[in-house]
């Protein structure tokens, strides 16, 4: 054996029994694999049947030796560096583990601000069809604000004129709708709907302004096209709430209703909020959307604006948030 090949030998071997003492001093469990993967060397290597490794072996499996004891000592002195080494690979390896998965979590939330900008450039941009969206809205939230001064004369006047101790007449206001689609049918696309209803959300904040005017029922509709919805809140038998609203879209998606529930819920905890779903089916919402009179009205939208709708539509629950849920057209 040349005098290289001692060397390495004696150097593996160390290694090896520093790594098993190592171990050891851990409280860890010195197996072939663990003194192999501490030491850097192959479980090959310790296999070998050369007396020295025998020995090594028979040491690992707990069978006492004065020579390998004594060895050890020696040994654990003289590879002190060479454990430093090994451990201090181990920290930079896990630091760069480490660093890596920051590096991971920075991009995803770099991707999804990113993504989230994207989104309030897209609202931002106003299309001329946006703005004279937006110009209803505005429209009626004037006429809203009407509606609300006039009922609170009224409420003045029947107060004003109750006699003293006598009871104060009981005064039902008319409903409020906000009919979210209500211009440019014809022209409305898939992706444009969320941002309707955004807008469309927008307009709550004035309604519920005060507390004696303000909703104290609101009826979130969520169905197709066509299918029936105005002549729903038409002839609804509402409960015995004052000043019920009537919001009149879709309500497709649970993103979209989660928009008005979490905005009513946010600044009228105790308003009552009733889904109506109108569940008529889309063939029955095809059949009336080519009805002459809904072309007259400008109600028309595209066929296959129906179908998407119909296609992606994402059931209500009562877990969203809802006191009530009402469903019409159930054997449409």
């Amino acid at each position: 054996m040349s005098k290289n090949t001692v060397k390495t030998h004696d150097k593996l071997l160390d290694n090896a029994y520093a790594a098993y003492n190592d171990l050891r001093l851990k409280g860890e469990k010195p197996t072939i694999t663990a003194i192999a993967e501490n030491a850097g060397i192959a479980r090959s290597t310790i296999n070998q049947q050369k007396p020295d490794w025998v020995k090594f072996r028979d040491t690992v499996k707990g069978k006492a030796s004065p020579d390998v004891t004594v060895g050890v000592v020696k040994i654990s002195e003289s590879s002190k560096e060479s454990l430093r080494l090994h451990k201090l690979k181990d920290d930079v390896n896990k630091a760069l583990k480490d660093l890596e998965e920051f590096r991971l979590d920075s991009v995803r939330a770099i991707i999804k601000l990113v993504e989230q900008v994207h989104t309030y450039k897209e609202i931002a941009d106003e299309a001329p069809n946006t703005r004279k969206k937006q110009a209803h809205l505005a429209a009626q939230v004037e006429e809203l604000k009407k509606m609300v001064e006039s009922l609170k004369n009224q409420n003045r006047e029947l107060k004003a004129t109750a006699g003293a101790g006598a009871a104060i007449a009981s005064f039902q206001p008319p409903a409020s709708t906000i009919n979210i689609y209500q211009d440019n049918r014809p022209s409305l696309e898939y992706d444009d709907l969320f941002r309707h209803n955004l807008e469309a959300m927008n307009m709550l904040d004035h309604l519920f302004a005060d507390p004696e005017t303000g909703p104290g029922i609101v009826y979130l509709l969520c169905g197709n096209f066509a299918a029936g919805k105005s002549n729903i809140i038409r002839d609804h038998r509402r409960m015995p709430i004052s000043r019920p609203l009537y919001i009149d879209g879709t309500g497709h998606t649970r993103d979209i209703r989660q928009l008005f529930l979490g905005r009513i819920r946010s600044i009228a905890p105790n308003c009552r909020i009733v889904c109506i779903r109108v569940m008529t089916g889309i063939e029955e919402c095809l059949k009336r959307n080519a009805d002459s009179n809904r072309k007259k009205r400008n109600y028309l939208v595209s066929e296959e604006l129906i179908k998407q709708i119909g296609e992606r539509f994402e059931e209500v629950s009562l877990t969203e948030g809802f006191n009530a849920i009402e469903l019409f057209g159930v054997n449409t």
